[in-house]
C-alpha cells in the first residue's frame, strides 16, 4: 500500500526542475487517492463493492492499511516537493562560462 504513492512522488520529483512544496502537496493528494483505489480494488467493503462507498468509509479499514496509506502519502509529498536529475546544477552553469551571479539565483 506504500508504493503506489511513493512511485507518484518518485516520478514526479525525478522529472521536476525545481523545488515545489506545492508539487509535493499535489503528489500527496494523488497518493491518497490511489492508495484508496488500490485498496477498493483488492479489498472492497463487504456492505458495498462501490468506490464512493470506501471513500465515505476510509476510517473503517484497517489500523495497518490506514498507516501504509499515509506514510505512501507522505513519501509522495516528500519526494515529490524535491527537484531530480533534471534540475540545472550550480556546477553545470559555472562549466558553461556562466556568470556567477546566475549561478547563485537558481532555485535551491
Amino acid at each position: 500500500m506504500v508504493l503506489p504513492g511513493a512511485s507518484i512522488g518518485l516520478g514526479c520529483g525525478l522529472l521536476a526542475r525545481h523545488r515545489s512544496s506545492v508539487r509535493g502537496l499535489a503528489c500527496a493528494i494523488a497518493a491518497l487517492g490511489l492508495g484508496l483505489y488500490t485498496e477498493w480494488v483488492y479489498e472492497p467493503f463487504a456492505a458495498s463493492d462501490r468506490f464512493g462507498y470506501l471513500a465515505m468509509h476510509f476510517y473503517q479499514l484497517p489500523l495497518l492499511t490506514l498507516i501504509m496509506i499515509g506514510l505512501g502519502a507522505a513519501m509522495a509529498y516528500y519526494l515529490g516537493k524535491d527537484a531530480g536529475f533534471l534540475a540545472p546544477r550550480v556546477r553545470d552553469v559555472a562549466a558553461t562560462g556562466a556568470d556567477v551571479r546566475q549561478a547563485r539565483d537558481l532555485p535551491k
